[in-house]
């Protein structure tokens, strides 16, 4: 998976100024947006009431926020990318099936989202949040959660700046 292409250091000095300017509290309230309009732009996605770039910019927003709660949590660039070489290695390792793949998105969601608000914060549950998201960006264009990450990223930039002009 091309993911790494993203993870350059214009997406993590973005993500450090948006934790920076809008506080940690609304990111992580943010997060916990994102992963539940990823899990529901998934499920309209079984019904066909979704497109499958819905689902990719979805999983690409999801992404970007765990990325910054990653940070929140104190892990550097290193750390963070060895997470998502684990996890891409983890995906690409096994045996996929849809049905299985999505029920094991869906539960790590939740496990993430409870960690998320515990003082524990297992390592393991990240890489296997990770590689659900991998997973899913498999089934539904990683080319277009890529493109989707890259127009975020420079969107946020956008907010970031507007929002110390407004606010100075």
């Amino acid at each position: 998976m091309s993911i790494e292409k993203v993870l350059d250091n214009n997406y993590f000095n973005t993500l450090n100024k948006a934790i920076e300017t809008f506080g940690e509290e609304s990111q992580i309230t943010k997060t916990v947006e994102e992963i539940g309009e990823t899990l529901a732009t998934l499920g309209q996605n079984l019904f066909n009431r979704s497109s499958r770039m819905s689902v990719s910019e979805e999983l690409g927003d999801s992404f970007i926020m765990f990325t910054q709660i990653l940070i929140l949590f104190d892990y550097n660039i290193g750390e963070i990318k060895s997470i998502i070489l684990e996890a891409q290695q983890k995906s690409k390792d096994k045996l996929h099936d849809f049905p299985e793949d999505f029920r094991n998105c869906v539960t790590n969601f939740g496990l993430f989202l409870s960690v998320l608000f515990n003082e524990h914060k297992p390592q393991e549950v990240f890489i296997d949040f990770m590689t659900s998201i991998i997973d899913m960006i498999g089934y539904y264009g990683e080319e277009e959660t890529i493109e989707s990450m890259n127009y975020k990223i420079k969107r946020l930039n956008n907010r970031i700046e507007e929002f110390k002009k407004f606010n100075s």
